[in-house]
């Protein structure tokens, strides 16, 4: 008796980490996801008039296509 409840339990066990594991993977986030390491980058004092230039690189972890829109400077 002791032997099929143990036997249960396991059964029980090994299923729920099947399950657990098939449920992470179905609700894990889908699209695009955009990662910026450095999201603010500070010019310092810039003289009226002076053109000043920086790139940021924006990489997409996500699995479908990220597009970017209606840059603006803060």
């Amino acid at each position: 008796m002791r032997m099929l409840i143990r036997w249960i339990l396991v059964a029980g066990v090994a299923a729920g980490m099947i399950c657990g594991t098939a449920w992470a993977e179905v609700s894990a986030p889908k699209g695009p996801i955009a990662v910026v390491e450095n999201e603010v980058y500070d010019f310092g004092s810039v003289f009226a008039g002076k053109d000043v230039v920086h790139s940021f690189e924006i990489l997409n972890s996500g699995d479908a296509l990220l597009v970017i829109e209606d840059v603006k400077t803060g």
